[in-house]
């Protein structure tokens, strides 16, 4: 949902600087392949139990640790990213997907002025995408290495009303 949302902001803000192409979001249709086939994410809740081994020279292991992690999974319903070129403009256009299917970058380049707002909407959407090497985090310092992690529940994350601190 999230990549959707930001496809959505990279389509407003191009519109508005008047650039000469603009993107495009549709659903697809299974006759013809009219753009770059992407899935929308659904973010969902993972509950996992960590195990460690000793360390060296210790006979128990640190107690086995419950974490919960957000996991983005393209499961959702399918919609296609392409862009409508203006005449006599030279456009480039390119979609760049993360190692798990999500949308990683879309990139339009008509105009300078859109160049940089395409460059800013591509930038966000990078720091939206699920962050590497995040799983050695989990790890406490004083545990040995993982033994094993057993996902114990998943749930689709809904999000509830944000709590305002009191002043």
């Amino acid at each position: 949902m999230r990549n959707y949302l930001v496809s959505v902001l990279a389509l407003v803000s191009l519109a508005g600087v008047g650039c000469a192409s603009s993107l495009v979001l549709k659903k697809p249709n299974p006759d013809v392949l009219s753009g770059i086939p992407v899935k929308r994410t659904i973010t969902y809740v993972v509950v996992k139990k960590i195990t460690y081994h000793p360390l060296p020279g210790e006979e128990k292991p640190c107690k086995p640790k419950t974490v919960e992690e957000f996991a983005e999974i393209p499961v959702g319903g399918e919609y296609e990213v392409n862009f409508n070129s203006a005449s006599f403009a030279k456009s480039e256009f390119s979609v760049t997907p993360n190692d798990n299917g999500t949308l990683k970058t879309v990139s339009l380049n008509s105009t300078p002025q859109a160049a940089e707002i395409t460059k800013s909407v591509a930038e966000l959407v990078g720091k939206i995408a699920p962050p590497k090497g995040a799983d050695a985090a989990l790890v406490p310092e004083k545990c040995g290495p993982v033994e094993s992690e057993t996902i114990i529940d998943s749930r689709i994350f809904k999000p509830g009303p944000v709590k305002q601190e009191a002043k």
